[in-house]
């Protein structure tokens, strides 16, 4: 507001000036707690879509919980510090969650990291040519493990 010519006059500022820094202070607040409350539902949603992934727990669609027998979710539980607290918790925006956060995980045995997706990318494209480029591929790969190692050890050495 110090830059702002609007609010500033030869002997300060205008009068009710603090009304609009209350105001601009507020705007700013918000934010954090908005992604707070996002981080939290999508830490709940990704927890009980875990669990329904199980056997022996399942959505009740009417009362929006979980359901499943107390005993199954105390063991659950015991491994899974996130699904604590959603015994007999209501939730829901859960059908409406997962179209924003249902897709974003790879799981399952297919689930591949990106490291595995390039090799097995350039292993798909050697054989679609005949295996010509054998050598090559065999070097690549050398070469991006080389890189890798470098760049890991550069980053563990102490900055001076």
């Amino acid at each position: 507001m110090a830059c702002d010519p609007s609010w500033k006059t030869d002997t300060g500022f205008r009068s009710n000036y603090m009304c609009e820094v209350h105001r601009r202070i507020l705007v700013k607040n918000v934010s954090p707690h908005i992604e707070s409350k996002v981080k939290w539902l999508k830490t709940k949603f990704h927890a009980i879509n875990d669990m329904l992934k199980q056997s022996g727990c399942s959505w009740n669609d009417i009362d929006k919980k979980i359901a499943c027998e107390r005993d199954w979710y105390d063991s659950y539980c015991k491994n899974h510090k996130d699904a604590q607290g959603l015994w007999d918790f209501e939730f829901p925006y859960f059908n409406q969650l997962e179209v924003v956060y249902g897709r974003d995980r790879a799981t399952g045995l297919v689930a591949e990291g990106y490291e595995d997706a390039i090799h097995n990318l350039e292993v798909e494209q050697n054989v679609e040519n005949g295996g010509e480029n054998l050598g090559e591929f065999q070097f690549s790969l050398r070469m991006k493990k080389t890189m890798r190692n470098t760049c890991h050890r550069q980053l563990k050495q102490p900055q001076t």
